[in-house]
């Protein structure tokens, strides 16, 4: 089931350089990882998880999270996958549990590390998806107060961590990998096109690309692509990969705003 397995790529460039430095973040319990889409934060998870042969538990969050009982539905079939020889399932949330929602998670995650083989990861992925609901809030926060030794959470999101979880920075609860630090340098990102393209047309070429991309990975895909299906190479623009690059905002990003927020960028594009 895609929203509890971790997601694979055979062709994924090995950032040793973030892989360091998630290693000396792990000494807190929690990791929020927050970049614009199309960086890469899943990717490096997912290469960090193999490259380090750690055990994980992988969920991907949607809006019906904002539910607690789908939430903990689901999270008791990432606590089955880790533990198979469990006969007795994680607690679901019934609506008797309603008004005692944080003694319920506090007790729910004491009982899943418990389960959890030492070192492990649980990874929180597209945490954006259900960021505006007040509930996964207080279920995140209570998880991330539990964490034992050997445990950590890596929370995925396109967001920097809400007001709530930004002071559990300071207290050394959590640490944060932002924009800055994922984008991707110069070595890296010929890592990546080497991994999926082979060969670089030219130094010129390359150099234009990553100043385009500006270390953006999917721009940099996208581009070094669309380079590749050109007849020739000789007269690179940028110009060639534009429509691909508007597609993946249009269903990456546009698709998934409602109604009144894809009016405004609609009205705001056409401004002089």
């Amino acid at each position: 089931m895609v929203k509890v397995t971790r997601p694979v790529k055979q062709d994924s460039y090995l950032r040793q350089r973030l892989f360091d430095q998630l290693d000396k973040m792990r000494k807190n319990p929690a990791i929020w990882i927050s970049a614009p889409a199309g960086a890469g934060k899943t990717t490096l998870v997912s290469s960090y998880i193999g490259s380090r042969k750690l055990p994980c538990l992988w969920y991907q969050c949607d809006k019906d999270d904002s539910d607690p009982a789908t939430f903990f539905y689901y999270m008791g079939r990432v606590a089955q996958k880790a533990s198979p020889g469990k006969r007795k399932p994680m607690a679901l949330f019934t609506p008797e549990y309603q008004h005692g929602l944080e003694a319920f998670t506090r007790n729910y995650f004491q009982q899943l590390y418990l389960r959890l083989k030492k070192p492990s990861l649980l990874i929180l992925d597209n945490y954006q998806d259900v960021a505006d609901a007040p509930e996964f809030l207080k279920i995140i926060k209570t998880a991330f107060a539990h964490v034992p030794d050997g445990v950590n959470i890596i929370v995925i999101s396109r967001h920097d961590p809400p007001d709530a979880l930004i002071r559990l920075q300071a207290n050394d609860i959590m640490d944060i990998l932002r924009w800055p630090d994922i984008r991707l340098t110069e070595e890296e990102a010929r890592g990546v096109i080497h991994a999926r393209e082979k060969t670089l047309a030219s130094e010129e070429i390359f150099e234009d690309i990553y100043k385009i991309s500006e270390g953006w990975a999917a721009g940099l895909v996208l581009i070094a692509a669309s380079l590749k299906n050109q007849k020739s190479s000789s007269a690179f623009t940028g110009k060639q990969s534009h429509d691909e690059i508007i597609s993946y905002f249009g269903q990456e990003i546009f698709n998934h705003l409602d109604t009144k927020m894809q009016n405004f960028f609609l009205r705001t594009a056409f401004l002089p």
